[in-house]
């Protein structure tokens, strides 16, 4: 089974469009194929609501996968029309749910669907003057790290790093 956690992921196989039994909310399903890490090659299921409180996020979560089309609609015949298109970030969290015969079981779902640039601030960046004089301000501070980093190897000698003493007299063979 798929543990919980962050994966880079892809979508992959058939699109369902459909209705929550309960309340009738509209939704897409698709599965998400684990691209690296221990549980690389295995399939997550993702469902994604078109309720008034989450229909942005999940129209948000399909453009981040590769969707480019403006009607939800498409996705009736059971293609990925580009989802398939972008690699993505997401988050497993595993889930409790009730068979029929009443007995509770535990299945992974994606709980979110994110870009892989989702953890990165880009919208802070700086620009390339910026990070041009950043760089030279902090190069004083990289040689010091540096050379103090050299010299503590070079000093560091125990272990593996005794250098040998020198032999008093000729060797003998």
């Amino acid at each position: 089974m798929i543990t919980e956690g962050r994966y880079k992921a892809k979508a992959t196989g058939n699109v369902v469009l459909g209705k929550s039994s309960q309340k009738g909310t509209p939704y897409v399903e698709l599965y998400f194929k684990i691209l690296e890490g221990p549980n690389q090659g295995g399939e997550v299921r993702w469902q994604g609501y078109f309720s008034e409180k989450t229909a942005t996020r999940t129209v948000e979560a399909l453009q981040n996968c590769g969707w480019e089309g403006d009607d939800i609609g498409e996705f009736s015949d059971g293609g990925l029309h580009g989802l398939d298109t972008n690699e993505v970030s997401v988050v497993v969290e595993l889930e409790q749910y009730q068979t029929n015969d009443g007995e509770t079981k535990t299945a992974p779902r994606v709980a979110w669907v994110n870009k892989l640039t989702g953890y990165l601030s880009i919208q802070n960046a700086m620009s390339q003057d910026e990070a041009s004089s950043f760089g030279e301000r902090m190069k004083g501070l990289v040689l010091k790290a540096k050379a103090k980093q050299d010299k503590a190897s070079e000093s560091f000698n125990h272990g593996a790093n005794v250098q040998p003493k020198a032999a008093a007299g000729a060797r003998k063979f």
